[in-house]
């Protein structure tokens, strides 16, 4: 757990007497949810920086396989 999630982690328990398993499960399960989100948004904008000035098809290729599971 890094230090944001951490962070984050202690926010949201303040809205909760006593946090579950299952509620930390839900947090963790959204926090994933959210960095997916953002790595595919990112590698959506380098594939449309790669089609507007250029770029190897490979670099695309890796883009998408990274970014877009």
């Amino acid at each position: 757990m890094n230090e944001d999630m951490k962070t984050a982690w202690v926010e949201i328990t303040k809205f909760y007497d006593d946090p579950t398993p299952e509620d930390f499960d839900a947090f963790l399960r959204t926090w994933q949810m959210a960095i997916k989100a953002e790595r595919k948004r990112f590698a959506l904008e380098c594939i449309d920086m790669v089609a507007m000035y250029g770029g190897s098809q490979d670099l695309e290729a890796a883009i998408r396989a990274r970014g877009m599971k």
